[in-house]
């Protein structure tokens, strides 16, 4: 039985512009290299030695420029145009509600990981008041 690791770009969209095999070849184990495009795999007799090929393998990938510096995420993501906007909630006169004498306007503003699929706790919010 073989055992196979693939060999990941440091970051999303990079190309791959060269491989080293000797880089690997003298680890004990080490069948073959597979290189498809810009896919990369280890091919090696037991698991460690695929491990441990894919770990020392030398490769130069492509600069990435798909995803904004991590200090301008936050600012990227709420600049991104929204694709749809659903209507969650169609209860109520909204405009007869406000025309009320005394009636408040609340904003509110949540920020959430953006990362996750799901929340898994509270998100941090900051609500403003505005009499209106």
């Amino acid at each position: 039985m073989l055992h196979g690791r693939v060999v990941r770009p440091p970051a999303a969209g990079a190309r791959l512009e060269s491989v080293e095999e000797s880089s690997v070849a003298s680890i004990p184990g080490f069948v073959r290299l597979v290189r498809e495009g810009d896919f990369l795999g280890i091919v090696a007799a037991n698991e460690w030695a695929a491990i441990r090929a894919a770990r020392e393998l030398k490769a130069t990938w492509s600069k990435s420029e798909t995803l904004p510096e991590l200090s301008k995420l936050w600012d990227h993501v709420r600049n991104t145009k929204v694709l749809t906007d659903d209507v969650t909630s169609t209860a109520g006169n909204v405009g007869a509600a406000m025309a009320t004498v005394g009636a408040k306007v609340i904003s509110a503003t949540y920020d959430f990981a953006i990362h996750t699929h799901g929340s898994l706790g509270p998100s941090r919010w900051r609500i403003s008041r505005m009499a209106s």
